[in-house]
């Protein structure tokens, strides 16, 4: 999947198993995950086994319920309105934003997205971040898009046929 803000694209992709060749054990459902970020300060690519199968799946899912509702938060006007989804690493996390506290252009929704840990590209403190004060160090990172429907519709599709080659291959209850 591929988002754009400003000069800075982001593509996630799903390039396989973290053990292609095992399918009997909770880690054999582990997927290998290819961050790649375009900015002014270059570009900067990072594989981790960040996401599981079904996280990867609830990812699609969640996207599919903010697309059928992309009138509701595009529109909302008033106070504060949140939804996001995040993993049991916390590599990525993924928000959807309406309501007045953040402007966006008209029929657009807000996704940012937070990057951390070994998904922090070496030039974090160059874009928007947390910083943990105690060690005075980049935290994490957001960014933020602005998309319209169009636009989320493309990111489904992107993803859905990044996961398509990788089911669930393991299950405790199918043992």
């Amino acid at each position: 999947m591929q988002l754009m803000t400003g000069q800075i694209s982001v593509e996630l992709k799903i390039l396989g198993y973290l053990f292609p060749d095992k399918t009997d054990f909770d880690g054999s459902n582990r997927l290998m995950i290819l961050l790649e970020m375009q900015s002014p300060w270059g570009l900067w690519s990072r594989n981790d086994p960040c996401l599981e199968v079904l996280e990867a799946q609830r990812l699609l899912h969640w996207f599919q319920e903010v697309e059928r509702h992309f009138d509701f938060f595009a529109g909302w006007k008033t106070s504060h309105l949140d939804s996001s989804e995040c993993f049991i690493e916390p590599n990525l996390e993924f928000w959807v934003r309406g309501g007045q506290v953040i402007p966006r252009p008209e029929g657009t929704l807000v996704m940012d997205v937070l990057f951390s840990h070994e998904f922090l590209p070496p030039f974090s403190s160059e874009l928007p971040h947390d910083m943990l004060l105690e060690e005075e160090k980049v935290h994490q990172v957001l960014l933020r898009f602005y998309l319209t429907h169009e636009q989320l519709k493309t990111l489904i599709r992107q993803w859905e046929q990044d996961m398509t080659p990788f089911p669930e291959r393991y299950s405790k209850e199918k043992w």
